[in-house]
């Protein structure tokens, strides 16, 4: 047990430092951040393993999840391995989530924390230290582009104003919406009602952190997810609505109307283009169209039917646009431009892992949706028959009586 426990405190370190921490120059953030969170990953898979050694058995959680997420680090490592550049796709590519090492790393990190964490308060702290640690960096980030005062800058890790530890300001603002939808869902549930005010006050105020940053960076596919999330918890809460006999209507359309707001809202911001706060210098980030990523990958199919399959391996989209890019590009002012990834992540990885790879990462999407709603249906299902125990009971009292 103490070697479980070793391993739940990396995982509480890892989700703690997760939004905000980084080494100082000369390691950089990047670099820095990788060795952290690879050592404790690391560690806490190893300190699992050696739980299960003095424990003589072997008894592991498993679900469709850990299956795919084996099947996509499978053909991920295929296509790695037959590319002309193994160690670039393994360790050393620009882009460091396309990396192999990266996807195996995740893999480790599900399987441990899966069996790890089994209780659901010591998921329930997890997740708290990870949303708190997140406002801690979306007020310093908020702070960053209203005030000109970046903590980056200060001790000399970057010399740029919109620098941070996530990368990409888009990207931060990718992760301040997964951290704002995370938070408001653990606000709307009816666990949250038990709780002290303060600890929905603070997380009301973090989630405010978050929506101010969103507000602030203005990513248009930030907001895209947001609509897509909030019409989900929407849904969610409506079914909770309908089935649940144990919180007054008034709480409900509470939970109806801000989730009403942030539909409207994510409609809105979606529309609005540029900033929304005057004084906010953004820097424009520059990518590949959705028509150029797909012209990359035409022209790399044709190389033959080895390289439709397992493509030239994760991390190798800048040698693609290299090699294929429009001769027209040379012509613009991104005649030099070296573009690591396509439109988007999800488009780079048919040109970078072929049909197989992008056909597994698929698989892993469905079957995550399809665990979440096995998992939905099944709780929703396990209340319904207690209520209805629990309305039995009560009428064979009656009869009793």
């Amino acid at each position: 047990q103490r070697f479980v426990y070793g391993a739940k405190i990396a995982f509480y370190v890892l989700a703690a430092l997760l939004p905000v921490f980084f080494l100082p120059r000369p390691l950089g953030v990047e670099f820095g951040r990788e060795m952290m969170f690879s050592a404790l990953i690391l560690g806490a898979f190893v300190l699992w393993l050696i739980s299960l050694l003095a424990a003589g058995e072997i008894r592991w959680r498993h679900s469709p999840i850990v299956y795919a997420a084996g099947i996509l680090a499978v053909a991920w490592s295929i296509s790695a391995f037959v590319t002309p550049a193994p160690w670039v796709s393994t360790f050393f590519a620009d882009v460091a989530a396309e990396r192999l090492s990266k996807g195996i790393l995740g893999l480790l990190l599900m399987l441990t924390a899966g069996n790890v964490l089994r209780r659901r308060a010591e998921g329930g702290m997890l997740l708290f230290m990870l949303i708190f640690s997140g406002g801690v960096s979306a007020a310093l980030t908020a702070v960053q582009m209203l005030f000109d005062r970046s903590l980056l800058r200060a001790a000399g890790v970057t010399a740029d104003a919109t620098g941070n530890v996530v990368g990409t300001m888009n990207g931060l603002a990718l992760v301040y919406t997964a951290l704002f939808v995370i938070t408001v869902g653990i606000l709307s549930s009816s666990a949250a009602l038990r709780w002290k005010v303060w600890v929905r006050a603070a997380l009301g105020a973090v989630a405010i952190l978050f929506l101010l940053d969103m507000l602030l960076i203005n990513f248009r596919t930030a907001w895209i997810a947001l609509l897509g999330a909030s019409i989900v918890l929407f849904g969610l809460f409506l079914i909770d609505g309908l089935t649940s006999a144990t919180i007054g209507m008034s709480r409900f359309r509470m939970r109806h109307w801000a989730m009403a707001l942030i539909v409207v809202m994510s409609i809105v911001m979606i529309m609005v283009r540029g900033q929304v706060i005057p004084g906010v210098a953004i820097p424009p980030e520059v990518s590949p169209s959705l028509s150029a990523t797909l012209s990359i990958t035409s022209e790399a199919f044709k190389e033959g039917p080895l390289k439709v399959f397992f493509r030239s391996g994760p991390g190798t989209f800048g040698l693609l646009w290299a090699r294929y890019k429009d001769p027209s590009i040379n012509q613009t002012i991104f005649w030099g431009t070296r573009f690591n990834q396509g439109q988007s992540w999800a488009t780079t990885l048919l040109p970078t892992i072929g049909v197989i790879g992008a056909g597994a990462f698929m698989l892993f999407v469905l079957s995550a949706f399809a665990t979440f709603l096995r998992m939905l249906l099944g709780a929703r299902s396990r209340e319904g028959d207690r209520e209805f125990g629990a309305d039995n009971a009560e009428r064979q009292g009656d009869a009793d009586d």
